[in-house]
């Protein structure tokens, strides 16, 4: 996932990568499937933070642009349904809480995706 926030002095993009292993249990309903899956592994984090007008003041190096990457552990545990829609073609839906260990403290979210798959 990607965000990038601006305040008057600077403008801040955060990339998050997951890593995940996953394992899920899974039942045949219909047309459907539905399963219940946890994901576990790292969430690199990769902050860019650029000054606005730096340049124009004559900034350079640290002092106009900064980065920093750091790695967490996480996980997430999914209810997940998947429904034929034509063919193999399938509709996913999933979603369920996450969570990720930053600086000694536990931070808890929420998931959720939709998207189409393929199952002959």
């Amino acid at each position: 996932s990607t965000a990038t926030e601006s305040s008057l002095a600077w403008t801040v993009s955060h990339d998050d990568f997951r890593l995940r292993a996953t394992a899920a249990v899974q039942h045949a309903v219909g047309r459907g499937t539905l399963a219940l899956r946890l994901g576990l592994g790292p969430t690199f984090i990769y902050e860019d933070r650029v000054r606005n007008q730096g340049m124009r003041a004559g900034l350079t190096g640290s002092d106009l642009e900064t980065s920093a990457l750091s790695t967490v552990p996480a996980a997430e545990l999914e209810g997940v349904v998947a429904l034929h829609v034509a063919g193999p073609w399938l509709l996913i839906v999933s979603g369920g809480p996450s969570l990720l260990v930053s600086e000694g403290a536990i931070h808890g979210g929420w998931t959720t995706q939709l998207g189409a798959g393929w199952q002959p």
